[in-house]
């Protein structure tokens, strides 16, 4: 594809050989590696596939990164599933012990939370800075929101199970049974 041109002093030039670009030209040196020359590394053979992918790599990663985060404000919310053992939906929990979907349809925002089996143990809805329990879950009687506290255990903060910018789930083990506490995210602590 480049023509080496010699050049006064003793100097190597190259050049793009000239020829008719066709179809099947383009398509020729994809399918090959392209022979170049650059300074300080004479005759390397560099794929064209190599160079699509890392092109590939450098436009796909910001977008991404845009869609990746629940704590930057792009939350990847599903529309369907609610209540469901293993719904088509992100799982958003940092603790591995437990998974947490986020839902949202007609502005009403929800969190279901389940456990490693797929058992659902809990969901709550959030309307604003309203929140409220969803009739769903094994743990359904022990889940405090700001509008109905239940008594967490007074020996424990909890371990943040979930949080984003707008919700905090929190985990609580009691004598009762596992309890959860659904909230905005109090950021003093």
């Amino acid at each position: 594809m480049y023509r080496e041109l010699a050049q006064p002093g003793g100097r190597t030039g190259y050049q793009l050989a000239t020829h008719p670009i066709t179809l099947q030209t383009i398509g020729n040196a994809f399918l090959t590696n392209w022979q170049t020359k650059e300074i300080g590394m004479p005759n390397q053979r560099i794929p064209c596939i190599a160079l699509a992918l890392v092109g590939a790599a450098l436009i796909a990663s910001p977008l991404v990164a845009a869609a990746c985060c629940p704590s930057d404000g792009n939350k990847p919310a599903a529309m369907s599933g609610l209540g469901e053992q293993y719904p088509l939906a992100v799982d958003l929990a940092a603790d591995s012990s437990w998974r947490v979907y986020e839902f949202e349809r007609e502005g009403i925002r929800y969190v279901q939370i389940n456990d490693q089996r797929g058992a659902v143990r809990a969901a709550v809805g959030r309307i604003g800075a309203t929140f409220f329990v969803l009739p769903v879950g094994s743990d359904v009687d022990r889940v405090s929101t700001p509008g109905s506290p239940s008594p967490a255990p007074a020996t424990s903060l909890g371990r943040i199970v979930y949080r984003s910018g707008e919700v905090e789930v929190r985990f609580y083990q009691s004598a009762n049974g596992d309890a959860w506490a659904v909230s905005a995210p109090n950021t003093d602590r």
